[in-house]
């Protein structure tokens, strides 16, 4: 049975008769997209260039490789013959590169995971995060979940904050805040810069306070 989606069966050309771009300088994830295929189906086509009856793929090498090891006899695909032979060279570039240049914002990440209405633990590995990452981003605090508790907490009895001029110590300066308050908000306040740090995104304990600590101010 196949398992391109409804809308692309059209689209639908046998596996046998694809080529892989010759070269191709991208390395991808093939074990990936073999789970992401195998439980979503292909949502996507791949693309194709005929070029003397050859059919050669320019984007989409490793969906096709992915299909085959799964024993696909067809892929959904698109005939991009239109293109010059530059053209179809310069979009297999542009393809993988303009992916290599997006980026992941942490905090909006973290926020729609939260919010996410995924419980299948099946579904997370098919979207290629593991249970660790989930549950790490599950329990993390963002730098905006952190002001906010700046706030609430600069506003509670028992604290006072004491600025002081920086050390000069060569080319460094050393920067102290004394923060007074009594033991159980001092142990939830740890608590927090500790979440905050193990979130994954900052090297030190000193950074994820620090990084807090400017978005702050």
């Amino acid at each position: 049975m196949s398992k391109i989606t409804s809308q692309l069966q059209e689209l639908a050309v046998p596996v046998e008769g694809l080529e892989g771009l010759p070269l191709n300088p991208r390395r991808g994830n093939i074990e990936a997209l073999k789970k992401s295929l195998d439980t979503f189906g292909q949502l996507k086509p791949i693309v194709f260039r005929v070029d003397d009856g050859v059919r050669t793929v320019i984007a989409g090498n490793h969906t096709l490789a992915a299909a085959r090891e799964l024993g696909w006899d067809e892929v959904a695909a698109v005939d991009a013959t239109d293109l010059t032979p530059e053209q179809a060279q310069a979009f297999a570039l542009a393809d993988n590169r303009i992916a290599d240049l997006g980026r992941f914002d942490d905090d909006e990440l973290i926020a729609f995971v939260k919010n996410a209405a995924i419980t299948d633990p099946e579904l997370w590995a098919a979207a290629s995060f593991s249970t660790e990452e989930i549950q790490r981003m599950l329990e993390s605090t963002t730098i905006d979940q952190f002001d906010g508790f700046l706030d609430d907490l600069s506003a509670g009895e028992g604290l006072s904050w004491r600025d002081e001029e920086p050390l000069d110590v060569g080319d460094s300066d050393f920067v102290t805040l004394q923060v007074l308050m009594p033991a159980d908000d001092r142990r939830q306040v740890m608590a927090r810069i500790k979440t905050l740090a193990d979130s994954g995104r900052f090297a030190t304990t000193g950074e994820a306070l620090t990084a807090a600590v400017l978005a702050y101010e």
